[in-house]
């Protein structure tokens, strides 16, 4: 089903209910609105999470470079969803800039993030990358190895050849599997005999992997033993025969193959299968049609591992010639090879062989059934719906998951079917149907599938109440509230759920009475519905449930209350402050910050707690309200005696961009503590007050290589190469006297970025410009520098 989009208006992404945000910042991202860039760089500091990643993820896809500072900022999130959004939006952006920021979230503790993290490096390509990721291939979590050794092959680098290598030995034959590709993609030739003894791989997709790698490689004939002397007539063309016989067991194929070609076609008679399985492999990476005829022969080779290899082979080379003897080889009595046959059709896609597929829906190898399931869903072809419908009865739940799914791919065709399977005596059928009606998303069929809430399995029941709050149509309200009182736990939190995604308000009563129910899951899906909804008669029931034993219901809670917004829930919120968890403490502060001024005082006063951690919890929620009232306090906060409450307030006077902080944030530049200074030029940088310029070039020449390098970035942050001397020059000399003008202009010169000819000559410059004062401002320092000759 295809979408139509209207332009999303960018005022709501401050729209105070950040569902609204939230679903603009993705809509903004599905249109690749330009014009967003800048709202969607401010959503990042949206105090709800769910908003920085769609406007992460909307900024991924609009591709402006001028989001990767803001996202680079905010792979330091709190929150590791918005961490990981950040790196995958880098990722799409392909900025190398961002490549430093990248290696040091590979340390990230969430091993979520740093899946995401390896991803983006390899969409990057930038070789600063191999030597974290080559670390990550030692990653506690396979799929990071595997994602690692897949962003290795896609940079290229030498230097990561020999750790592929020792992954083609993992446990996990994922990794084994990215690595053989890994290797293929770098070319590297000293991996052949590696990627040869991989062709033994006790896992057919390693073997397959292997055998294309070395047909990437090229002329993996000069690293192998001398081959059999090719036949060649007179005239110089190569002749091929297979074994006893010639090919397509007719006449001998003559042709004027090019010469690497007739060197893997005379391989395919050498005694080793991995010598043909190579050369069966590097023939379909050349992609020549005119060798087809010369594979079709391998398919019928007694060895099971060359069939695989030739199936996936013709798949590479496309075209329908090979079809028929494709075809042929599903009843091959090696499931392994009938899977490749599979694949191969798949790469071809031709609608001539549904027929064919059809049949093969009841093959007796569960990956055979299902891989045939999910092709014929990606044909599309309206004839299969009946035979998808007849795998719904499978025994095996992943089958009968690739037939709902590609009932669903097929689309308004298959409804009939599916809203008569509602009513078929097996549950896996219903529970198959709805799968498939959830990726439909048609509102026709809220009724069939509220019907389906009084099913008597329970997991029909719980697909159903899934699948209508997917589609949201409000008619389904009632039923969905009668599910709450479901005997089944989890048909009542899918139903909470569903309630939370339609948003209707008819529903909070049931929900806050949800919020009791014996199952903690239910609760929590309760509490994050209310969010959603709002209304403040649910906020004593929220703030109970910030006690709750569980802390998904104590985080869903306090996320509800800050969306919905009552000022009567802050003394409850300002009290998570102080809990052991920081998940917690963290959705403390965001909730506060939602609340925004109305919580102001009562963050003020809990600057003056006893226990550090509500000090630094408090400043932090200050900075995420954005309320120039907390300047004042935050200020004093600077000289708190614990460092990190220091830190804190460096962060959110920066956030809040109030210039009144400028003064007390260059005094934190004296601070003994690095990171105290690095936050104090940081939000300098952010500010943007050309009179802190003068102590940013100070901070240049800091001990501390990060201190220094933020100072750049923050003088950047205030102007351009052109337009920050020229601010300099215009600024009144109250500010900055001519002295610290031409200070600052010499400083600027060693800054990389900043680099002019000389000051004269750009202060003669800018008498050219329109900018009165600017140009008053260039005169006063060229007669300074002429008296001081």
């Amino acid at each position: 089903m295809s979408k139509t989009y209207t332009k999303p208006n960018i005022d709501c992404l401050k729209d105070r209910n950040p569902f609204i945000r939230m679903s603009t910042a993705f809509a903004l991202g599905e249109v690749k609105d330009a014009s967003s860039v800048h709202a969607l760089i401010q959503a990042l500091e949206d105090e709800i999470p769910s908003v920085v990643i769609g406007a992460a993820f909307a900024l991924g896809e609009i591709n402006d470079f001028a989001a990767v500072a803001p996202l680079i900022r905010s792979l330091k999130a709190k929150n590791p969803t918005v961490r990981a959004g950040a790196a995958c939006a880098l990722g799409k952006l392909k900025h190398a800039s961002a490549v430093p920021a990248l290696i040091e979230s590979l340390h990230d503790t969430n091993h979520s993030v740093r899946s995401v993290v390896v991803t983006a490096i390899g969409q990057i390509r930038d070789a600063r990358g191999v030597p974290a990721l080559i670390e990550a291939l030692d990653d506690d979590y396979g799929f990071i190895r595997s994602r690692s050794a897949s962003a290795l092959g896609a940079i290229g680098d030498q230097s990561a050849v020999f750790p592929l290598i020792e992954a083609l030995e993992d446990d996990d034959h994922n990794v084994r599997e990215c690595a053989a590709t890994a290797l293929g993609e770098i070319g590297a030739a000293s991996a052949v005999p590696a990627l040869f003894q991989a062709l033994k791989d006790d896992n057919w997709l390693v073997l397959c992997n292997s055998a294309t790698a070395l047909g990437k490689i090229g002329n993996v004939v000069l690293y192998q033993p001398a081959i059999p002397p090719q036949e060649e007539a007179e005239d110089g063309r190569s002749v091929y025969s297979a074994g006893s016989g010639d090919v397509n067991s007719a006449a001998n194929v003559t042709s004027n193959y090019k010469p690497l070609t007739r060197k893997y076609i005379a391989r395919l008679k050498a005694k080793d299968h991995s010598d043909r399985i190579t050369a069966i492999s590097a023939l379909g990476a050349l992609g020549e049609a005119e060798v087809v005829p010369v594979l079709l022969e391998q398919l019928n080779d007694p060895d099971a591992a060359i069939r695989i290899v030739t199936a996936i082979a013709l798949g590479e080379i496309g075209g329908t010639t090979a079809i028929p003897n494709l075809l042929a080889r599903l009843k091959d009595r090696n499931s392994s090879v009938r899977c490749a046959v599979i694949i191969a059709l798949g790469r071809i896609r031709d609608a001539s062989v549904v027929p064919y597929l059809i049949g093969t829906l009841q093959d007796e190898a569960d990956n055979v059934r299902s891989r045939t399931a999910a092709l014929l869903g990606d044909i599309g072809d309206v004839t299969v719906v009946p035979h998808l419908f007849a795998v719904l009865k499978d025994e095996v739940s992943h089958v009968r998951s690739e037939a709902a799914s590609a009932l669903g791919k097929i689309g308004t065709a298959a409804l009939p079917v599916l809203v008569k399977a509602l009513d078929d005596g097996d549950a896996n059928v219903r529970v198959g149907a709805i799968v498939a009606m959830r990726e439909m998303g048609e509102t026709t069929l809220s009724r069939s599938l509220g019907q389906a809430l009084n099913d008597a399995d329970a997991r029909v029941r719980s697909e159903a109440a899934g699948a209508l709050g997917d589609i949201g149509d409000t008619s389904s309200v009632p039923a969905l509230i009668g599910a709450l009182k479901d005997e089944d736990e989890v048909v009542r939190s899918q139903a909470a759920g569903a309630l939370g995604k339609i948003g209707d308000a008819s529903s909070v009563s049931a929900l806050i009475g949800a919020l009791k129910d014996e199952d903690e899951v239910v609760r929590s899906q309760a509490a994050g519905a209310l969010g959603k909804i709002g209304g403040t008669s649910a906020v004593p029931a929220l703030i109970e449930c910030l006690n709750d034993e569980d802390i998904d219901v104590r985080l869903n809670a306090a996320g509800a209350l800050g969306a919905i917004g009552d000022a009567s829930a802050i003394p409850a919120l300002i009290q998570l402050l102080g809990k052991e968890d920081s998940d917690v403490r963290g959705a403390g502060i965001s909730a506060l910050s939602k609340i925004g001024v109305d919580a102001v005082p009562d963050l003020i006063r809990a600057l003056d707690d006893k226990r550090a951690i509500v000090r630094i919890c408090a400043s932090s929620a200050l900075g995420e309200t954005g309320e120039p009232a907390a300047v004042s306090a935050l200020v004093g906060a600077l000289m708190d005696r614990d460092e990190n409450v220091q830190i804190e307030a460096a962060i959110a006077l920066g956030k809040i961009g109030d210039g009144a902080a400028v003064p007390a944030l260059i005094d934190a530049l004296q601070s003994g503590d690095e990171y105290v200074r690095s936050e104090a030029v940081i939000a300098l940088g952010k500010i943007g007050a050309v009179t802190a310029v003068s102590a940013i070039t100070r901070v240049l020449k800091d001990q501390d290589s990060g201190v220094r390098s933020d100072a750049a970035l923050a003088l950047k942050g205030i102007g351009d190469a052109t337009t920050l001397p020229r601010k300099i020059l215009s600024t009144p000399e109250s500010l900055i006297t001519l002295e610290e003008k031409l200070e600052i202009l010499n400083a600027l010169r060693r800054v990389r970025g900043y680099r002019f000819p000389d000051n004269r000559k750009l202060c003669q410059e800018v008498l050219h410009e329109q900018d009165e004062e600017a140009r008053a401002g260039a005169e006063a320092v060229l007669l300074w520098m002429n008296a001081s000759r």
